[in-house]
């Protein structure tokens, strides 16, 4: 079983926001990149990735509203 991050606030914040201004759909790793001044893989090395960022702010309360996995947005 893969081991639970603990993700920093601020990266919660951040995805909070984006997540707040655009959706789930508008939380990506570019933008939350961008919108904390860390390069994509420190934070897919902080996070796990976008739907571990997804999953924490949905367990601190957010409404993260309807998602679609990436593969079958892809698909």
């Amino acid at each position: 079983m893969p081991r639970r991050r603990s993700i920093a606030p601020e990266i919660l914040a951040a995805a909070g926001r984006l997540v707040a201004d655009g959706g789930a759909e508008a939380l990506t790793m570019d933008a939350l990149a961008a919108a904390t001044d860390l390069s994509r893989a420190t934070l897919y090395r902080r996070t796990g990735g976008r739907e571990a960022v997804l999953d924490a702010l949905a367990a601190a309360g957010t409404d993260v509203g309807e998602r679609t996995e990436a593969r079958a947005r892809i698909l």
